[in-house]
């Protein structure tokens, strides 16, 4: 059986100047697939849960990265982006917390929260960022 796909493809995604961020956002990506990959076997919360927590761990540390680079450059977008980073964070927290109190999660609600919000952020947000720091010639 095909798996559905709920977002666009990674190469329609804009790319941003930074390489480690770039292949960090594809990395996201990645771990979006192997959620629904493990749903689509029927793997579990458990599994569902797992997956969170370690995508919870790569994206504090992803938009640690980030959210120092736009401190170093003086961005003045970053407490706006910051925002965002911490919004994700927390409704991927809620997801986690859900399960973990034995409530249902709707899979694919998951997946394509997910794989909207960082194809929404990358191609907004992120470019947004990268925009700046081509203006001021980095």
């Amino acid at each position: 059986m095909e798996l559905l796909t709920v977002r666009p493809e990674w190469k329609d995604i804009p790319g941003i100047a930074e390489v480690d961020f770039d292949e960090q956002h594809k990395k996201l990506f990645d771990m979006a697939d192997e959620i629904q990959h493990a749903m689509h076997e029927g793997s579990g919360d458990t599994i569902l849960h797992e997956h969170l927590a370690d995508m919870i761990s790569f994206t504090q540390a992803h938009f640690g990265a980030e959210e120092q680079s736009m401190r170093t450059h003086n961005y003045p977008g970053l407490d706006k982006h910051k925002r965002e980073h911490d919004r994700l964070i927390e409704q991927i927290m809620d997801l986690q917390n859900k399960l973990q109190e034995g409530g249902k999660v709707f899979s694919m609600d998951v997946i394509y929260f997910l794989r909207y919000w960082i194809m929404n952020h990358v191609t907004n947000s992120d470019t947004a960022y990268d925009a700046y720091l081509e203006r001021i010639e980095l």
